[in-house]
């Protein structure tokens, strides 16, 4: 099977990560897990948290992802510490959006 590259800079979106045999010509997985299970992943914090870039535009940072592939799957862990600028930054937002309602 031919090898996924992962640029050294820039952004992947879901199917360059989980790979689409269906695509043509197919994209090989860079993370051998499927759509699903990478997606409850990042969910779940063992993934890296996306960087929505619309509505319905969702990528990953590329650095994250290679980390991911260098250490494989089961190595990757993205706990509360790295999750908490995350967290707080969603906080806030959720908070300044209810003023604006109110």
């Amino acid at each position: 099977m031919a090898t996924n590259p992962i640029p050294e800079t820039g952004l992947l979106r879901l199917a360059q990560i989980v790979g689409n045999p269906k695509a043509d010509p197919p994209i090989p997985p860079i993370i051998p897990v499927g759509k699903t299970s990478f997606l409850n992943g990042v969910k779940a914090g063992r993934y890296p948290a996306p960087i929505k870039l619309g509505p319905r535009t969702t990528a990953w940072r590329a650095s994250d992802i290679r980390r991911i592939a260098e250490q494989g799957p089961d190595a990757a862990s993205y706990g509360p510490a790295d999750m908490r600028p995350l967290v707080e930054g969603r906080a806030r937002q959720r908070a300044a959006s209810r003023r604006e309602v109110a």
